[in-house]
């Protein structure tokens, strides 16, 4: 009846939507097992929702409907997906995650231009590694394609990470862990600076089932398990007490069946629960550094698939808000990954703590177990739960190919800390006899993402170099954050101040670019826009705030626009991370510890991270206050997906109440997003302010953050790439075409699609074709403006005359609004240069060209003085029209 009742409502829908020619057409949670009607005839449909339903192939008409934009075919048990080849489709979204597909369709081929194929709980993923699942589907395809009919391997490693604050013994019971024999000297550990890596082998035992067992191959490796009662009544000679149990090798046991006995044991379907399968795990230890200083940037390394260990030691104070810190960190950078909660130096006093709470909060905590390094008890207890976590840990046993174990195991045995590009395909080579670049991305992304390698495929500066030694690019790091002279110029340094920080034998200076650009990547420091070598790292920015007055006068502002973040819990680094992100709008040296003032067109803004209170506060004021949130926002929402509180909701966004009492309360009531939203679904149009009980009207207190996708300007894109080109300027090669190419990968990878000597446009005489350096267009296609770069040595009026002319005359027929000119200078004195060119621009008059306008608007992007930026204005039919001229020195 229900069926019967559900497929009713289905054709009364579709009837409906035909009726009404409507967009969206609804049959979800309705148990399908095929589709009513045949909807072929709906091509006025976008989005269909067939989720939740029991079908077992995708509905033939659906192939039918050419105008679909989204189709959610998910939570059904579909084997079968046909879309019908030559078929240009306009799909944009496909859901057909947590089906039944063993395969990937070959008829997804025909949406190579969907946007979005989700594809989670498949059991084609099966044969796929864990870390390789969250790429996009065309990747994964590819990847089946290479591995086919390759021979596999599975492959058996984890990650034990140590954390904790400085001095409770993470170093020392690492140690133990390793020798239970060696001897302990209290207070003779040296403090870990940054962090250790290590390894140890560790004999792990899973059930005997698939994917760890294979019944044929493994029997020498199978242990069947015994109860202690078991153990004492049959006098067992065992061989390892796992936990409550007991295992003994069962080979022997095996080779004194008969025959049949032997065949029917090895086609036993489930051996599970009464053997196991003993596999040696190599357990790298990594040993990270208490100190708060390293908190921040131990963020990059603390990952999901790892067993963390939580080690503290009874005292007085801070405990709780020590479990809080790594407890709430592990939770959101290492997705839940298992902890055990160990406490250290039990010999010495014992604290209580609130077990089941904990447990119930974080129900990741695998065990609280207590320990002592120095009379060597709980150890044994602490290695049978690292075993257990290993064994139900879902990454082991991922099936590779057996050339890429051998890749990784010739890599470890390498004496090297890096390898150029060159050195590992020829590595790769020897293992795979058809090896091309495809094989190479795949290795290296596998390798990258569970943390063998470092490798930045599409950084120019990094693609060339693999670092095989992870410890060896964090130790330069944390040599960097720990050198007293940068610390007491609140994180300030130049390039050259490498040489005289980092072990030149271990570092040899060629490598300090790329050092430098791994820290930029890892938002550790930003380089000062306008200043060939100067780098800052903002976690050891000063506590005091540079100008107390500019801050004032901000939040005093009367036409000021004011958002919050809240937390639950409130990693460090996010400010620090977001000065990095967002440099380019550091017109002045306004941002120490807790804060930082941006500037962006005729807007500014301030932010200020209160620790204590848990909560980010905005400031904005200027005219394009909602371009600037728009910047901010969108980039604190990139970081919040970082440390994986997006999904976690443990944040909130908050905006302050626009009543007459709130409007000029410095302390105005905040309303979070969330709630509003909540009142908008229900159909209420307002709600009462906490502070003053007056009701305000929702539209107009989300008006003015109704915009969350800014209209950024281009200059600052360029700037931020001009600069970084100035940082690397002594290793990237001295052409145009190479310094255009540097500038136009950089653009790329900021959301810009930058076209290098593409054609564009037609010259003023319609009969030529002009050339512009680069091109730049959204990621729709829509263009943006375009930059034309030269080399500059000296006021080379002839050069510069040419392109003046080029740009305006030649490329630009059509008068674009706002367009570049980007000049490389190499030069002993680039004011007398700069002072020159301005002056040249001033009386500037070519053929049909004059400018009626120049403005050296550098002051308003950075007060250092080796980059210039000026702004030419000139008349083409009737329309006033820009040329901005960015002089860059790179001497």
């Amino acid at each position: 009846m229900k069926s019967e009742k559900n497929r009713l409502i289905a054709l009364e829908r579709i009837a409906d939507a035909r009726l009404n020619k409507s967009f969206f057409l609804d049959l979800s949670s309705l148990n399908l097992e095929e589709l009513p009607d045949d909807i072929s005839d709906l091509n006025h449909l976008i989005e269909i929702d067939l989720s939740y339903n029991f079908l077992s192939e995708m509905p033939k008409s659906i192939s039918s409907l050419l105008n679909l934009k989204i189709l959610n075919l998910s939570n059904n048990y579909i084997s079968t997906i046909n879309f019908t080849n030559g078929i240009h489709y306009l799909l944009k979204k496909l859901d057909i995650s947590n089906n039944l597909l063993y395969e990937i369709p070959d008829s997804l081929e025909v949406l190579m231009n969907c946007d979005e194929i989700i594809f989670k709980n498949n059991p084609f993923l099966n044969a796929i590694p864990q870390s390789l699942r969250s790429y996009d589907i065309w990747y994964i395809l590819e990847y089946l394609n290479l591995t086919k009919y390759k021979e596999t391997q599975r492959h058996y490693e984890t990650k034990l990470i140590f954390v904790g604050r400085g001095e409770v013994g993470k170093t020392t019971l690492i140690k133990v862990l390793k020798d239970n024999s060696v001897t302990i000297t209290p207070g003779a550990e040296e403090t870990t600076h940054g962090i250790n890596i290590d390894h140890i082998d560790i004999d792990v035992f899973f059930p005997a089932r698939p994917p760890h067992y294979n019944h044929y191959f493994e029997l020498q490796d199978l242990y069947q398990t015994f109860t202690y009662e078991e153990v004492n009544e049959y006098e067992i000679d065992y061989d390892y007490h796992f936990g409550d149990n007991y295992l003994a090798r069962f080979y022997e046991t095996f080779l004194e069946m008969d025959e049949d006995e032997k065949v029917g044991f090895i086609t036993t379907t489930d051996l599970g629960k009464q053997y196991k399968i003993k596999k040696e795990i190599k357990t790298n230890l990594w040993d990270f550094g208490g100190q708060e200083i390293y908190h921040s940037t131990h963020q990059f390394f603390l990952t999901k698939r790892s067993i963390y260990i939580f080690v503290w030691e009874p005292r007085k104070d801070g405990v709780e808000e020590e479990f809080e810190y790594w407890l709430n960190i592990i939770k959101l950078l290492g997705q839940n990954s298992p902890v055990i909660v160990v406490m250290n130096k039990s010999e010495v006093r014992h604290y209580p703590i609130d077990k089941k709470g904990y447990n119930s909060t974080f129900p990741n905590i695998a065990a609280f177990l207590e320990v002592s390094c120095i009379k060597k008890s709980g150890i044994r207890n602490l290695k049978f739960q690292i075993s257990n976590c290993i064994a139900n840990l879902p990454h082991l046993g991922d099936e590779l190919p057996k050339s890429w174990i051998q890749i990784r195991d010739k890599l470890n045995k390498i004496e090297k800390d890096y390898i150029n590009i060159s050195e590992f395909k020829n590595l790769c080579s020897n293992y795979i006899t058809d090896f091309n670049n495809r094989h190479l991305e795949h290795i290296s992304d596998y390798l990258h993402d569970v943390g063998d390698i470092i490798h930045f495929k599409n950084s120019p500066l990094l693609k060339n170099i693999l670092i095989i030694n992870p410890q060896w690019a964090t130790k330069a790091v944390y040599s960097l954050i720990d050198t007293i002279p940068i610390q007491k110029k609140n994180g300030v340094f130049e390039y050259d101040d490498m040489e005289k920080y980092l072990n030149l034998e271990k570092y040899p200076v060629e490598t300090h670019i790329q050092l430098l650009e791994l820290m930029e990547k890892f938002e550790i420091c930003f380089k000062a826009v306008g200043s060939p070598s100067i780098y800052i790292i903002p976690e050891l920015l000063s506590n005091e705030i540079p100008n107390i007055k500019i801050v004032e006068k901000i939040k005093e502002s009367k036409d000021i626009f004011k958002f919050r973040f809240t937390f639950n819990f409130m990693p460090t680094g996010i400010l620090s991370r977001l000065i990095c992100k967002l440099f380019y709008l550091l017109n002045s040296e306004n941002y120490w510890k807790n804060g930082v003032i941006f500037k962006y067109d005729s807007s500014i803004a301030l932010i200020i991270s209160d620790k204590l209170d848990k909560k980010l506060d905005i400031y904005i004021t200027g005219q394009n206050k909602r371009d600037l949130y728009g910047l901010i926002k969108n980039e604190l929402i990139q970081i919040f997906s970082i440390f994986n509180m997006i999904e976690s909701k443990d944040f909130y966004e908050e905006i302050p109440c626009n009543c007459d009492v709130c409007s000029i309360d410095q302390e105005p009531h905040y309303f979070r997003n969330s709630t509003l939203k909540i009142f908008i679904d229900k159909s209420k149009n307002s709600i009462d302010c906490l502070k003053s009980a007056i009701s305000v009207n929702i539209s107009d207190l989300l008006f003015l953050y109704r915009n969350s996708n800014p209209n950024k300007s281009i200059i600052y894109n360029i700037l931020s790439a001009l600069s970084r080109l100035q940082g690397l300027s002594r290793s990237i090669e001295t052409s145009e075409d190479s310094r255009n190419s540097y500038i136009s990968d950089a653009l790329s990878q900021s959301g810009i699609i930058s076209k290098d000597q593409s054609r564009w446009g037609i010259s003023s005489s319609g009969h030529s074709i002009g050339e512009p350096d680069i091109i730049f267009e959204e990621t729709t296609g829509k263009f943006l403006t375009f930059y034309e770069g030269i080399n500059l040595q000296y006021l080379n009026k002839t050069t510069i005359i040419s392109h003046i002319e080029k740009i305006i005359n030649k490329y630009d027929a059509l008068g674009v609004a706002e367009k570049f000119l980007g000049c490389y200078c190499k030069t002993a004195n680039f004011s007398n240069l700069s002072n020159s060119y301005y002056e040249f621009l001033q009386t500037f008059t070519h053929e049909s060209i004059k400018f009626t306008d120049v403005q050296d608007i550098t002051s308003e992007f950075t007060n250092y003085t080796e980059l210039k930026i000026f702004k030419t204005y000139y008349y083409k039919s009737e329309r006033k029209i820009s040329l901005t001229h960015i002089l860059v020195n790179l001497q």
